[in-house]
């Protein structure tokens, strides 16, 4: 019954990291993160981010790799789309993240995980109204039922024999240029267009944003939603678009995980 998140993540703050990894384990209450690295283990710039996952007290529930040859080699070993992506890794990030999901799901089955879900290093899982002080958890009621709720999620997916869910994604507003971490210093969000009444004055709002977009887009990044999987259902990432790192799960027919 356990649940886990994969994560690809290059250039993270050790702060913003921490942050995330509070949200995540302390708050949600997931079983592990397997996080990968898109670097060496001794890279200069990712050295602090990286010396506080091996040594802070969430060590136990970090599950780390690093790019490099033994990376590769553990892809190419248990990767089914290795073949198709492997010339494409020096150079595409989508690449080396898609092979970053699979293998994640190869180990979340090892460790006989129910639950996988794929998201990045700047964003935080939040299918119900949080704790009103989420990251102050010592003694919170609140905190603990959250996680429980979180859990309770998705156990309820399990009973209704859900395979894959993929959940809406809102954008954070920073309210000043410059923040020391943002995974608790941005409360203004950008809600996702489906989220909100189709309206005249939701019209105009989603026009006000786009009139602010060099590229007239309502989100400066996606708008795909992320996606969780029930890894004993599941054979496989994909990508389902070129210029972002957005991805699906394929599912396995029935005869692959009954």
């Amino acid at each position: 019954s356990g649940i886990a998140i994969a994560s690809t993540i290059r250039w993270v703050p050790m702060e913003e990291l921490s942050s995330w990894l509070c949200w995540h384990l302390d708050v949600c209450n997931f079983d592990f993160v397997f996080l990968f690295f898109d670097c060496d283990e001794k890279d200069d710039e990712d050295n602090e981010a990286i010396r506080f996952a091996q040594e802070s007290k969430y060590n136990s529930k970090l599950i780390l790799r690093f790019r490099g040859q033994a990376l590769d080699a553990e892809q190419k070993s248990h990767c089914t789309r290795w073949g198709k992506l492997h010339s494409y890794l020096d150079d595409d990030v989508p690449a080396r993240q898609e092979l970053n999901a699979e293998l994640a799901l190869v180990l979340a089955r090892e460790r006989g995980l129910r639950w996988l879900l794929h998201i990045d290093a700047d964003e935080l899982f939040y299918p119900f109204p949080p704790p009103p002080e989420m990251f102050q958890i010592d003694h919170s009621e609140d905190a603990r039922d959250f996680a429980g709720g979180c859990r309770s999620h998705f156990a309820a997916l399990d009973a209704a024999e859900v395979g894959i869910v993929t959940y809406e994604n809102h954008e954070g507003c920073p309210e000043r240029p410059r923040l020391a971490d943002p995974m608790r210093e941005v409360t203004l969000f950008r809600r996702h267009f489906s989220s909100v009444p189709l309206s005249p004055a939701t019209a105009r709002g989603v026009a006000r944003w786009r009139a602010r977009s060099p590229q007239r887009q309502y989100f400066l990044a996606y708008d795909n939603g992320k996606s969780a999987v029930r890894a004993p259902m599941a054979i496989s990432a994909r990508r389902i678009g070129d210029r972002r790192a957005i991805f699906a799960w394929q599912r396995a027919p029935p005869r692959q995980w009954l």
